[in-house]
């Protein structure tokens, strides 16, 4: 993996809709939780359909949609928008599947 990189793993609908399992996302030092999903739904528009609209993720605070999980290097993050990332960092996204 490269330092200057997150390492992204999509799960369930989520990699569906992006049609891959990882993804890279430059990284030089240090990123929000919010700029990694903003760049998602830039990247892969049909995240949308699980993610809900970019503007969301342009705040600089306030949580994560409900029902997405965020583990970064086995370790569950606290799902907010300011929630720091740093270059390296292996996240894995699992949007929360209810029903039955």
């Amino acid at each position: 993996m490269n330092e200057h990189t997150n390492q992204i793993e999509l799960t369930g609908p989520l990699e569906r809709a992006a049609g891959c399992s990882q993804v890279a996302i430059p990284c030089e030092s240090s990123r929000t939780l919010g700029a990694v999903f903003a760049w998602l739904l830039n990247e892969y528009p049909a995240t949308k359909n699980v993610l809900g609209d970019s503007r969301r993720y342009t705040a600089t605070a306030g949580d994560l949609p409900p029902g997405l999980l965020v583990i970064c290097d086995s370790v569950t993050l606290k799902a907010r928008l300011e929630t720091a990332v740093k270059a390296g960092d292996r996240l894995t996204l699992m949007p929360m599947i209810s029903g039955g």
